[in-house]
């Protein structure tokens, strides 16, 4: 009996430590000139959005809003300032953390000013 019992303890941790893990989707966007606004559409399991990472951002032309279930969470700055790239900014993510509810409405804009720009977008969420 003690067997079984401890074979279910640790089946039950698992599926906890499994369902709270923390998880990534990315995305890549093609930004003309103007205004672009993209959905970023998570699994409805996600919990907790726990931050964002860009790549690929070289331009001085392109600003960004992150919206989470309206609440603005980065507003109109500098795309730049959330690149990730090796040795000159080694971080893998900026925190942002809020709760989600499997239901959320999460959308990422940018202001293009100058010519069409590609950008690498990484989302971390439990």
């Amino acid at each position: 009996m003690q067997g079984r019992a401890a074979s279910r303890s640790n089946q039950i941790g698992f599926k906890d430590t499994y369902l709270d893990g923390l998880r990534c989707k990315g995305f890549r966007f093609s930004l003309p000139a103007g205004i672009s606004v993209f959905s970023l559409d998570l699994s409805g399991m996600a919990k907790v959005f726990k931050g964002i990472a860009f790549a690929n951002v070289t331009a001085l032309t392109v600003t960004t809003q992150l919206t989470i279930n309206n609440d603005v969470v980065i507003e109109s700055s500098d795309a730049r300032f959330f690149s990730v790239n090796g040795n000159e900014n080694p971080r893998e993510a900026y925190p942002f953390l809020r709760g989600l509810n499997g239901q959320d409405t999460i959308s990422l804009s940018f202001t293009n000013t100058g010519a069409v720009v590609s950008i690498s977008v990484l989302v971390y969420y439990i």
